[in-house]
């Protein structure tokens, strides 16, 4: 079964300029000595890389750039020494590399030492590192790095890179190296199993004119290939396959627009099977071609011949609207595979079916790709998952995959909620905020200065500020007010006035009026006592016509089969969100409304809409696609105490390959508000409780409209909590 998961690049390569630990990995390195450290470079001395002379060219490769890793680190280059079993002595202790079933040397060393490496022998990109006393003649000691393939051996090193401090962006993003003057090796080694995803790449998609402009000042002398112009050489691959390796990456989808990979570089797909980089074959748009199929059929023919030299390939199949035709074309593409590799069993060549926009409408009207070809799921160019492989489809012998488009020509605002790409701001405001908070900007209106001072007619407002002064040096001044004793007011809205006076004493030229004037400022307050019997009460206390809670803080959590609504920290515009964890069952467990796990919130109001006791209810929830199809569409129920539960299923269906017609506006704000309303809820206490009806639905937080809500994006702060 093949699994993948693949980044369309366009215009840009996005990278974080973050040192973190390799992804997965437990840190295995260390910048101090310790009796059981290993020494990769201590005292100014390096410890020498051992290689045997048939290991692979790409592994070799790859050792020499971790030894300029360790160069860039601590100032110090180790050796890199291709030994035989004959000529390994040495008065340092080494770092031995290779790959099993390739490297004689590390044969050698599991002869002499009895090494165990059952735990990558066989395993797809695995790598284990140990340190071994006496693994060959001469040499008492060496950490040994064994591979169980070749990519297996290249990981291991770019992973000890990548832990002393050598990001894999430091050439493409010119990330900079934290010196250290010595590394080490902790006592357990670092290792590594079989990835879960077994190919995982990037796609280089709508690269003219960005990428390709820089790659032509960078990797040409101003002139592109002969036969395209494309400037994609073997120089400019060397550096990209260099970073997918980093990345702890295997796969890419070479530049297509203009460009034929093979044909812009003769050097180009060598090289990459060198790298031990897998190749996907372009996906090229369809060819509306008006000559024989025969002809079209003969060029394919060629075209994957020229392919057949190197290792690591795979084909992408064609598409068009007419779905029988389609699925004819497909055939007949498998049987060129079949005759260009000599009778090859067809299902042991790995091939990927892109489900993208049209693409995935034809599918979902019905066409069908062989069980062995992988269905390669797309996002909605935002990082939203259109669907997700149902469990009908999670068996098939092909697997699935899955790819992002991190960024996309002309709309950069799909980035902009992740806080990057977005349009340079041509004027910034301080945050409006209508709840809570409340303050008077004082400003001059001229040149003027003066002085001002700050009274109410009431004894119970409290004030920042009761005099200050505003100048040409402090030309504004804010007055914060707020209720300074609560005791002293009765309940229901209370009024007060506050006058702001005033003077400029030192500006003759102003008539005596204008040197003293004087504004009033109306000020209500309402206080709102707790209805009888609610003294013990403990939940979210309205405020201002309104109750507004995060959804992560919920009274309680009411489990159901094992399954529970679960905070994902930082998922959320103001604070988290919730979700139903974990999937389980087909496709993800659902439930009728009412019955699922549910989370509730304890609240009491004072208000209410009308005399009928009306609330409204408005979840925001985080926007998601249909991902599990049209007839199990994202869904979830709200209930207030007793009262009848309302269902939302929130996100419209889409016509096959489409989005749904509101999906622009709800995912650019990164936000969908759910609307609900609810009769005979008079004041005083209440639960509101939220329901799992359909997984993946993510719950941000709620506000609840008594009769004061105003206009926002996300609602008022989060309501006081007894």
């Amino acid at each position: 079964m093949l699994n993948f998961f693949a980044l369309a690049l366009s215009l840009c390569v996005l990278a974080s300029l973050h040192q973190v630990n390799a992804l997965g990995q437990t840190r295995c390195v260390d910048f101090n000595s310790s009796t059981s450290t290993f020494a990769v470079v201590q005292g100014g001395n390096a410890a020498p890389i051992l290689l045997a002379e048939d290991e692979w060219p790409g592994v070799q490769r790859a050792a020499s750039d971790f030894a300029v890793d360790v160069e860039r680190v601590t100032g110090v280059k180790p050796s890199v020494l291709n030994a035989s079993t004959s000529s390994t002595s040495s008065s340092s202790r080494p770092i031995i590399i290779g790959t099993l079933g390739k490297s004689s040397l590390i044969d050698q060393v599991i002869n002499a030492t009895q090494l165990d490496v059952s735990a990558v022998e066989g395993a797809w990109e695995a790598f284990m590192g140990t340190e071994v006393e006496n693994p060959l003649p001469g040499v008492d000691s060496a950490y040994v790095i064994v591979g169980a393939d070749k990519r297996g051996t290249i990981f291991a090193l770019y992973d000890l890179s990548e832990q002393f401090g050598v990001s894999p962006w430091y050439w493409w993003a010119d990330v900079p190296v934290k010196k250290h003057s010595e590394l080490f090796i902790t006592p357990n080694g670092c290792a590594h199993g079989s990835p879960s995803v077994q190919y995982r790449g990037i796609f280089i998609n709508d690269e003219q004119p960005g990428l390709t402009n820089w790659a032509l000042e960078k990797f040409t002398n101003g002139t592109g290939a002969l036969h395209t112009g494309s400037p994609f050489n073997h120089f400019f691959y060397a550096k990209l396959f260099e970073l997918i390796l980093r990345m702890k990456a295997n796969y890419l989808w070479p530049a297509m627009w203009g460009s034929a990979f093979n044909v812009d570089d003769a050097e180009n797909q060598p090289l990459a099977d060198m790298f031990g980089v897998v190749l996907g074959t372009s996906h090229e748009e369809p060819w509306p071609a008006q000559s024989p199929s025969n002809g079209t059929y003969s060029v394919k023919e060629t075209g994957i011949i020229l392919q057949t030299p190197s290792l690591s390939t795979n084909v992408p199949l064609g598409e068009d609207t007419n779905i029988e035709l389609l699925e004819r074309i497909i055939s007949d593409q498998r049987q060129i595979l079949t005759d260009v590799y000599n009778g090859t069993d067809i299902r042991t060549i790995p091939q990927v079916w892109t489900l993208y926009k049209e693409v995935q409408g034809f599918y979902e009207d019905g066409m069908m790709a062989p069980d062995d070809v992988a269905l390669l799921w797309s996002d909605d160019n935002w990082g939203n998952i259109r669907r997700f492989p149902l469990e009908s489809e999670r068996n098939r012998s092909g697997g699935s995959g899955v790819y992002y488009h991190p960024q996309r020509p002309g709309d950069n605002k799909n980035n902009c909620a992740q806080g990057y790409s977005c349009p340079v701001p041509t004027l910034t405001l301080d945050n409006f905020d209508p709840f809570a908070n409340r303050y008077v900007d004082i400003g001059a209106g001229g040149p003027t200065p003066f002085t001002f001072t700050v009274s109410a007619n009431v004894s119970w407002l409290k004030f920042s500020t009761t005099q200050g002064s505003i100048s040409p040096d402090r030309s504004e001044q804010r007055v914060w007010i707020s209720v300074g004793d609560w005791d002293q007011l009765e309940g229901g809205d209370i009024a007060a006035k506050i006058t702001f006076a005033a003077s400029a004493t030192a500006a003759p030229g102003l008539t005596l009026q204008m040197r003293n004037m004087s504004v009033a400022v109306d000020f209500v307050a309402t206080k709102n006592n707790v209805p009888a019997g609610n003294a013990k009460f403990t939940g979210f206390v309205e405020d201002g016509g309104a109750i507004a809670f995060e959804a992560a803080h919920a009274s309680r959590n009411n489990p159901v089969q094992g399954i529970r609504w679960t905070e994902i920290p930082g998922l959320g515009r103001t604070l988290s969100g919730i979700t139903p964890w974990p999937r389980s069952g087909a496709d993800g467990a659902n439930f009728t409304a009412g019955s699922g796990p549910s989370v509730e919130y304890d609240f009491l109001n004072f208000n209410t809409i009308s005399e009928s006791g009306n609330i409204t209810v408005i979840t925001y929830e985080s926007p998601s696609l249909n991902g599990n199809g049209n007839d199990r569409p994202l869904g979830f129920a709200v209930q207030v105490d007793d009262l009848a539960i309302q269902s939302s299923y929130f996100m419209p269906p889409a016509a096959p390959g489409q989005l749904p017609s509101v999906w622009n506006d709800f995912v650019a704000n990164s936000i969908v508000p759910v609307t609900m309303t609810f009769e005979g809820v008079e004041p005083g206490t209440h639960t509101l409780k939220i329901f799992m009806i359909e997984p993946a639905v993510v719950v941000q937080r709620v506000v609840i409209d008594t009769g004061g809500l105003k206009q926002s994006y996300f609602g008022p702060p989060e309501s006081v909590q007894w």
